[in-house]
């Protein structure tokens, strides 16, 4: 269902968007037509705007889908191309009043926001698309231990096994074996020598652990390279702003999942608070 609404959003945006676009296409050759060139060279100048626009905004949903930030380039191509088309749009109703006009601005904001609602569902689709990848190694590790542990526990079964069954048979023969004096020897040099290795062997058993690529910042896990993406980017953040980002600002700007965001952000946020 969610994937069904999000190509929805994409197909319905797009088409509005490709409407108000020829609509500002008109208004944009007009006000080229206006000014002096005429014919061809306006649908030049009108087809260099729009595609400008169209162009810089295309990168900007691109590095909100990366996680990177908007060069300046871009930024300054996003202005030009809106004011253009924007005044374009606008001053095509001046002869015809005030409807013309409001029109004109809608044509613009209408086809501005037929783009969000694209860049929307694509940004969301894609934050699921993480999500999910994030939790699929977590949950692998959690149903079940890797097979060279699995196979490592039950040879240390087996071993402490046959250790056990060799240390009740061993007393039985040596009693039989050798007078009573030497078996009192034999008995404590047994036990001196099976003690270590059973002790070494139950500190193995203890300390076997499944080893994981995460870290656990006691508000969830974050994989090493994302925990040091969304510190830098927190902090440096703060030092700009005079504040933490928001969970979207800061999903924004590293491309990480929202769950290892949030434990990163909440250790940062406890980090300051003790420190204040």
């Amino acid at each position: 269902m969610r994937v069904f609404l999000m190509l929805m959003n994409i197909l319905l945006g797009g088409f509005v968007f490709v409407l108000m676009l020829i609509l500002s296409y008109s208004h944009t050759a007009d006000f080229f037509a206006r000014g002096g060139y005429t014919g061809t060279y306006a649908h030049l100048g009108a087809v260099g705007c729009e595609t400008l626009f169209f162009l810089s905004n295309m990168n900007i949903i691109i590095c909100a889908l990366t996680g990177r930030k908007v060069p300046i380039p871009i930024r300054i191509a996003s202005v030009i191309s809106a004011l253009v088309i924007g005044y374009s749009n606008v001053s095509s109703g001046f002869p015809n009043g005030g409807e013309a006009i409001a029109i004109g601005v809608l044509i613009f904001v209408i086809g501005f926001v037929a783009e969000l609602v694209v860049s929307a569902a694509i940004i969301s689709g894609n934050r699921d698309e993480k999500d999910k990848q994030a939790e699929q190694p977590e949950q692998e590790v959690q149903g079940a231990q890797p097979e060279h542990e699995q196979g490592d526990d039950e040879d240390g079964a087996h071993a402490q096994a046959e250790q056990g069954e060799a240390e009740q048979r061993a007393p039985e023969q040596e009693q039989h074996a050798q007078p009573e004096h030497e078996q009192s020897k034999a008995e404590p040099e047994q036990n001196e020598t099976a003690q270590p290795e059973r002790k070494e062997k139950a500190e193995r058993q203890r300390k076997r652990t499944v080893k994981m690529n995460y870290i656990d910042n006691g508000y969830g896990r974050v994989t090493p390279e994302n925990y040091e993406k969304i510190k830098e980017a927190a902090l440096q953040y703060k030092a700009e702003h005079g504040k933490l980002p928001g969970r979207p600002t800061l999903m924004k700007l590293t491309g990480c999942p929202q769950r290892q965001v949030d434990a990163v952000k909440k250790e940062l946020e406890d980090k300051l608070r003790t420190a204040s």
